[in-house]
C-alpha cells in the first residue's frame, strides 16, 4: 500500500527546477483528483507520505499532480528521460 502512481528508476537526463542532470536517483508521481489535492496532505495517504519520505531519503525526486494537469506530469517525464516537449502535443 502506498506506493505512488509512477515510478522511473534512474537519473534525471536533463536539469529539473534548476538542478543539475543527473542529480536524482529516481522519480515518484502522483496524480490525485483535483478535491484530494487541494487538501492539506496533498491527498496522500499515510502510507503515501511514508513512501515519499522514503524516495527522498533515497535522492528521488517526488511530485504530485491534480488530475486537470496531466499535461504537466507528462512534460516532466518526457524531460526526466532527456526528450524535448517541443515534439510532443500534449493537447
Amino acid at each position: 500500500a502506498g506506493v505512488w502512481d509512477w515510478l522511473y528508476i534512474g537519473g534525471n537526463q536533463q536539469p529539473i527546477q534548476t538542478v543539475e542532470n543527473f542529480y536524482f536517483a529516481g522519480l515518484a508521481i502522483e496524480l490525485k483528483s483535483t478535491r484530494a489535492y487541494r487538501t492539506a496532505n496533498q491527498g496522500l495517504s499515510d502510507a503515501q507520505i511514508a513512501w515519499r519520505r522514503h524516495y527522498i531519503k533515497h535522492g528521488w525526486y517526488t511530485a504530485i499532480y491534480p488530475e486537470q494537469d496531466w499535461q504537466d506530469a507528462a512534460r516532466l517525464l518526457v524531460q526526466w528521460t532527456g526528450g524535448n516537449v517541443e515534439d510532443f502535443n500534449f493537447s
